[in-house]
């Protein structure tokens, strides 16, 4: 049992009461959670001052997040690999975006369609994720990914038109919507198994 989880299983047990309708397991569970991301935007925030990214990290985690809030997705099972590479991969991603060059508006466009059209199917078929932090039940997964499909239509709608005036703008945000769905997808899932089973070989788990 690592830290953070003894830390949530006390915090838990201090805020328990007759009148809580979770259990002490679902409690900790969530605060395990909070804290996690709490610890994971912190480190994140700092990478993102040392390289001189923060307002492309900044627009581009909120974007993620937000739709991760609906979908769920794929996760390492540690929280110290998933703070190395959650903020490997958020700020890699912001650190691209920030040194991009300015595309044609066509090529910009095209990124776009493709991309967050790709992001609707893979949601069609794959959101929310099957994940201990997401409801179980039929109704509110529908409810979830017609929210999340909704979010994503608007959205590209939104950025198309913000192309020709705020064109990193737009393709940060369609890389985010782009980056939370492929998380999504099984082979993800694949890909982070056998991530976390050659660290495990290595010693690093």
């Amino acid at each position: 049992m690592g830290w953070m989880e003894k830390t949530s299983k006390r915090i838990a047990r201090k805020i328990m009461s007759e009148d809580t309708i979770h259990t002490e397991e679902e409690l900790s569970h969530g605060i395990e959670i909070f804290l996690l991301n709490l610890l994971n935007v912190m480190f994140l925030f700092l990478v993102s001052i040392l390289l001189g990214i923060v307002g492309e990290v900044f627009l581009l985690t909120t974007i993620y997040f937000l739709h991760r809030l609906f979908t769920g997705g794929v996760h390492m099972s540690t929280p110290g690999s998933c703070l190395i590479v959650g903020t490997a991969t958020l700020s890699g991603a912001g650190y691209v975006m920030a040194h991009l060059p300015v595309l044609t508006t066509s090529l910009a466009y095209f990124w776009i369609v493709i991309s967050m059209g790709a992001a609707f199917l893979i949601n069609v078929k794959h959101a929310p994720a099957a994940h201990t932090y997401l409801p179980t039940n039929e109704r509110v997964r529908q409810i979830s990914k017609k929210v999340i499909l909704f979010l994503i239509t608007i959205g590209c709608t939104f950025i198309l038109f913000l192309v020709v005036y705020y064109q990193k703008i737009a393709l940060i945000y369609s890389l985010a919507v782009f980056l939370q769905s492929l998380h999504l997808h099984p082979v993800s899932y694949r890909m982070v198994a056998g991530l976390e089973q050659m660290l495990r070989k290595g010693g690093t788990l």
